[in-house]
């Protein structure tokens, strides 16, 4: 998605990083708040565990909203089409997935693809 990228670089000029960022999250409230109205009560260990991962990724995304006015756009697009990746790999160590050939040999182009874009002038 470079077109995110641009726009949250462009917005950068104009607008600061929390605003950026408070703007997605009551985009996504909307968006997701039909569907947790159906989630079940959760024990409290979860919901502390889930608060504790919006701080971590409330930070994560204000640094990296940042770093969009600093960076090129290709650099920016190549550290997004990264994500996935670190996802998967992550799904990998700590739960166990497996993957098909096919999805490796995508990864592995992605990989590929960010190395060369990431490399280029």
């Amino acid at each position: 998605m470079p077109w995110v990228v641009v726009i949250i670089r462009r917005l950068r000029h104009e607008e600061h990083p929390a605003t950026i960022y408070a703007s997605q999250a009551l985009y996504s409230l909307a968006i997701a708040s039909p569907a947790a109205m159906k989630v079940s009560t959760l024990p409290t260990p979860a919901w502390l565990g889930l608060a504790a991962g919006a701080v971590i990724v409330t930070i994560a995304q204000l640094i990296m909203t940042r770093a969009y006015q600093f960076m090129s756009v290709s650099r920016g697009s190549s550290l997004q089409m990264l994500l996935p990746l670190a996802t998967a790999l992550g799904g990998f160590l700590f739960f166990g997935e497996t993957f098909h050939p096919l999805e490796i040999a995508g990864a592995l182009l992605t990989l590929l693809a960010t190395w060369r874009v990431v490399m280029s002038r």
